[in-house]
């Protein structure tokens, strides 16, 4: 059986240059702009489907810059009594997006993250509230490019506008 590697095109994005897609058989990339995994249709390989919203990642989350829009976030909490704020990058239809606590913060602080301008978790709210002396989570998963919709939480993670 032979083997077919799954390529990652430019951070442009779209088909790798030597993408080919044949009537009878479809190829797959990674779109390097976006991690999206696509699967070509079509005889020209120009037409796809994206069937994976992300490809896996991780990260420490700042305060400084967006969150990812994909994989997982660490959130840091406060080492002292107040709100640590975080700001989400904007969704990205299909994505899935998990935020969590891993670490307790010994203090009575909170973490906020802002969907950001225009972007709501439920229709009507855009934070996410986490008490940071629990291990809270949410899985978020973007439903159109201005709405996440939760689709599993821990108990501790509250919504406000």
């Amino acid at each position: 059986m032979p083997e077919h590697y799954i390529q990652r095109s430019s951070t442009s994005g779209g088909p790798p240059a030597n993408f080919i897609n044949m009537a009878n058989a479809s190829a797959c990339y990674i779109d390097g702009a976006t991690d999206q995994l696509v699967v070509g249709i079509g005889t020209s390989g120009t037409t796809s489907t994206i069937v994976a919203g992300y490809v896996s990642t991780s990260e420490t989350g700042s305060t400084g810059t967006n969150l990812l829009a994909y994989g997982m976030s660490t959130l840091l909490p406060s080492t002292s009594a107040g709100t640590k704020s975080y700001n989400l990058s904007a969704p990205v239809l299909n994505y899935v997006k998990t935020l969590a606590v891993l670490t307790p913060s010994t203090s009575a602080s909170t973490i906020t993250v802002a969907a950001g301008s225009g972007v709501t978790f439920d229709g009507t709210n855009a934070t996410l509230n986490f008490a940071s002396v629990a291990r809270d989570w949410v899985t978020l998963q973007a439903i159109s490019t201005s709405r996440w919709v939760i689709t599993s939480s821990s108990t501790g993670v509250t919504l406000s506008a």
